[in-house]
């Protein structure tokens, strides 16, 4: 059994989910968005730079929808979906785990082939208890996400 002392604190726990309840809390990250957008652009060039901002929020929100769909028997659940950041929360379960990682292991290496290596995404997950805000005793969970992105 594994044991953790990190938690996600919930006004409301999520629809699906029951107070501490042991989870998995999964992120996704973007490198290199910033020398992506600005490719040695001129002012002249602000179209290109919004173009290339708007690829990376269309990507993310894409990524968000299939990961929604795939571990939608998993209860995932999307906490925070930005330009080039994914963190969500979703079943503790091996199957779960391995679908998030194979789907993105399979578009980290489509993105990365399509932008010529100029755009990395990692990603990892985290077991987490779920706990009402003002719990207590608990470390927060975002540390803990931050050292398994891979």
């Amino acid at each position: 059994m594994l044991w953790t002392k990190e938690a996600l604190l919930f006004k409301d726990i999520p629809d699906g989910y029951r107070k501490n309840e042991k989870i998995m809390f999964a992120g996704v990250d973007f490198s290199g968005i910033q020398s992506f957008i600005y490719q040695n652009d001129s002012m002249e060039s602000l179209n290109e730079i919004t173009l290339r901002s708007e690829y990376i929020q269309k990507l993310t929100i894409k990524i968000n929808e299939e990961l929604t769909e795939i571990l939608e028997d998993y209860f995932y659940t999307p906490i925070t979906v930005s330009s080039g950041k994914i963190q969500a929360i979703l079943k503790n379960d091996k199957n779960a785990r391995s679908l998030f990682e194979n789907h993105l292991k399979k578009v980290q290496e489509t993105v990365f082939f399509e932008n010529q290596g100029k755009i990395g995404i990692f990603y990892g997950a985290t077991h987490v208890l779920l706990q009402n805000r003002g719990s207590g005793g608990c470390n927060d969970a975002f540390f803990a996400l931050a050292n398994v992105i891979e």
